[in-house]
């Protein structure tokens, strides 16, 4: 069985290998776990994004929650307060909703 610490550098490295964290490149990101939740019945890890702004403060940008077993993300929906598919999010986005804590 794998520890909590490798499990959470494995989603660490899941979630920073998406694009869209390229396309947030501008921003010196900041990612963080730590915690487990149960989402529909599996258990993920979160990964939360964070930008360091010029004053050395973190905004928070965007949650992910990731099951390493069946490679699953997830992402936090800031209005419905619910995890969404990867491809729900990206829809969204993509049509101009906003889903995360501040807008990229």
């Amino acid at each position: 069985m794998q520890s909590s610490a490798d499990a959470w550098r494995r989603a660490r490295e899941r979630v920073r290998q998406l694009p869209e964290l390229a396309s947030w490149g501008g921003e010196k990101l900041v990612l963080d776990t730590g915690k487990r939740e149960r989402i529909g019945g599996q258990c993920y890890d979160m990964v939360y994004v964070y930008a360091v702004n010029p004053g050395k403060d973190l905004d928070l940008l965007q949650v992910f929650a990731v099951n390493l077993a069946s490679q699953i993300i997830r992402v936090e929906d800031i209005p419905s307060a619910e995890f969404i598919s990867l491809e729900t999010w990206r829809s969204r986005r993509a049509s101009g909703e906003s889903t995360s804590h501040t807008s990229h």
